[in-house]
């Protein structure tokens, strides 16, 4: 049974299924339709996460929004996360890829995702909401997207030190190698995982 505090909502009719058309062993062009994937049939993701910044927040809303206490300059943060937008490798705002790897015998994992817009919304009373609307994510990449960025903002980063690990630049090494910074190299925490919630899935490239 579902807790008190849970609730379905904006549920809505899944769109048909498409046709694909392929060659069958014969050498025939066939055509078919393909079924509806929930994951790999979404277009975009809209993520939200949602911070409390002040002396104090409304403990109802303890479960979906973090308390952040030290003081954060949001037109800072709100600058810092537009670095964010576009499509860039992600590897070292994701978590657990390279374990991930080891354990699954993968050689290489894409990494490069797309951002199409960050917004930091005030919500009023000290409250924030940053929308993340994206391609797709990786694991804890949307957390450690909001994590380092409020690190930067309140000045326990360098802002430079972000760029390079976005950018994948390496002060001094022009050696031609294809390097990468790891998740590893980002020193910052993941935000925790009560401000993060999945607001909307897209199934049609309409917005």
């Amino acid at each position: 049974m579902l807790q008190q505090d849970m609730r379905v909502y904006n549920v809505g009719r899944a769109p048909p299924p498409a046709s694909a058309s392929y060659l069958n062993p014969d050498g025939v062009l066939t055509t078919s339709k393909m079924t509806w994937h929930a994951i790999y049939s979404a277009q975009k993701k809209l993520y939200s996460y949602r911070i409390g910044i002040g002396l104090t927040i409304d403990p109802i809303e303890r479960y979906r929004r973090v308390h952040v206490e030290e003081h954060v300059e949001i037109k800072e943060l709100q600058r810092i996360l537009q670095h964010f937008e576009g499509t860039h490798d992600f590897r070292a705002f994701a978590g657990a890829i390279e374990a991930t790897q080891r354990k699954k015998g993968i050689e290489h994992k894409d990494t490069v995702r797309t951002i199409y817009s960050i917004n930091l919304v005030n919500e009023g009373g000290g409250n924030y909401r940053i929308d993340i609307l994206l391609k797709g994510a990786l694991y804890k990449m949307v957390r450690n997207i909001v994590g380092t960025s409020i690190e930067v903002a309140m000045g326990r980063m360098e802002e430079a030190q972000l760029l390079r690990m976005l950018h994948h630049n390496f002060e001094g090494e022009g050696d031609g190698t294809n390097k990468k910074y790891m998740r590893k190299d980002n020193k910052c925490k993941p935000a925790a995982a009560e401000g993060l919630t999945m607001e909307m899935v897209y199934f049609e490239d309409s917005w």
